[in-house]
């Protein structure tokens, strides 16, 4: 008798967790492609044709007219933000480079080693998201 109580829950108890782990995967996947969707909508208002699409979505022209008079001034904004972009990201790179200058006298071989790894990732992850 014991037996067959012990099968009774057995198979409940299966079905259970089994559609617990399924939905927590598929939560995972879903909340993956938010996040990775609304990241690339950030990375692309830093350049000009992704900054230009964003605004003209959100601002919604109500007619032709309306677009022909913003365009230029959304296109030329975004121009203008893209180079802000480019030129913060060679600051940060020159300031990284004097931090590692600063620091190679106090940090072993494979400290440096180390650090120089991780920024020649972080170079590699920059080139494939300008891809």
């Amino acid at each position: 008798m014991s037996d067959t109580k012990v099968r009774f829950y057995k198979r409940p108890l299966f079905v259970l967790l089994s559609t617990l782990a399924i939905g927590m995967l598929i939560g995972a996947a879903v909340t993956g492609a938010i996040v990775s969707n609304r990241l690339n909508l950030i990375r692309s208002m830093g350049q000009t044709d992704g900054f230009t699409a964003v605004m003209t979505d959100v601002i919604s022209p109500v007619s032709e007219e309306q677009e022909k008079q913003i365009s230029p001034i959304i296109i030329s904004a975004g121009r203008d933000i893209e180079k802000l972009v480019d030129t913060s990201r060679t600051a940060i790179s020159e300031r990284f480079g004097r931090m590692k200058t600063d620091l190679a006298p106090h940090l072993s071989e494979q400290q440096i080693k180390t650090l120089e790894e991780r920024e020649m990732l972080a170079r590699q992850r920059y080139q494939l998201r300008r891809q």
